[in-house]
């Protein structure tokens, strides 16, 4: 992890408030099938986490944000702490050539 926070709160607020783009990602991690909403496939987050790490390495950088529906509504993650670890050990375990990324969790609420 960076020993400098990537995002403030309020600038990651900002950066969710612009919407998607060709930089920017959001991704929710809840299945809404059931009510009450259900923690979304682990292997199905994992593998979009795979996709975009990859696709914004091929392009000029981005930035993927987990926990934030489409229309920048903050959901969360609903996963422990192990989970967590395991999704960000994705573009190093998943991608040839390992990746270097910065990761950072951050509080929205």
């Amino acid at each position: 992890m960076v020993e400098k926070p990537l995002y403030t709160p309020e600038s990651l607020r900002r950066l969710i408030d612009q919407g998607e783009g060709q930089f920017v990602e959001l991704k929710g991690t809840w299945s809404y099938d059931q009510d009450p909403p259900l923690a979304g496939a682990k292997r199905r987050i994992r593998d979009f986490v795979a996709e975009y790490v990859a696709a914004f390495a091929n392009a000029d950088c981005g930035t993927l944000v987990i926990g934030v529906e489409d229309d920048g509504t903050p959901t969360g993650h609903g996963r422990s702490g192990d989970e967590i670890a395991t999704l960000l050990e994705v573009p190093t375990r998943r991608l040839r050539s390992p990746l270097s990324y910065d990761h950072q969790l951050r509080k929205l609420r």
